[in-house]
């Protein structure tokens, strides 16, 4: 049996997540459930992506309205909205929010040594630019670079 608090950390949700373009691009599921998502990442935004993990953690009470799919889905386009980057390494995969150090209350200083290998520079920075121009071509007023 998983510990209550075992592998997840209290987090503070800012309400600039309220204003967020990259969420707005989202379903409203997506949206309406992200918050819960953000618990899976430690101080730095990192995450074990296993999906048969991730579903039942979140949505223990939820398991009879929400399938595995529902969430599958909702990550990628957490993904495909420049939200999420995930990257595999010694046969495990990884997710990584960008934007954690923008929303993240804690400096460099106070966060806790992440246990889990930092997303690869190179990978990361390439995500970002495709995203940027995916978004700089979408119909001008309709959005912008979600960074």
């Amino acid at each position: 049996m998983i510990k209550r608090g075992a592998l997840l950390r209290d987090k503070t949700i800012r309400c600039q997540i309220c204003y967020s373009k990259s969420l707005a691009r989202c379903s409203e599921r997506a949206d309406s459930w992200f918050h819960r998502f953000l618990f899976l990442g430690d101080d730095w935004g990192r995450f074990e992506f296993d999906i048969d993990i991730i579903y039942p953690l979140l949505f223990a009470r939820r398991i009879a309205e929400i399938s595995k799919e529902d969430v599958a889905g909702w990550l990628k386009e957490y993904e495909d909205w420049g939200m999420l980057f995930r990257w595999s390494e010694h046969e495990r995969e990884y997710g990584f929010w960008v934007n954690n150090d923008t929303h993240s209350p804690f400096t460099e200083k106070r966060r806790h040594k992440s246990k889990l290998p930092p997303p690869p520079e190179k990978e990361l920075e390439a995500y970002k630019q495709r995203c940027s121009k995916k978004f700089l071509s979408e119909p001008k007023g309709k959005s912008s670079p979600p960074f």
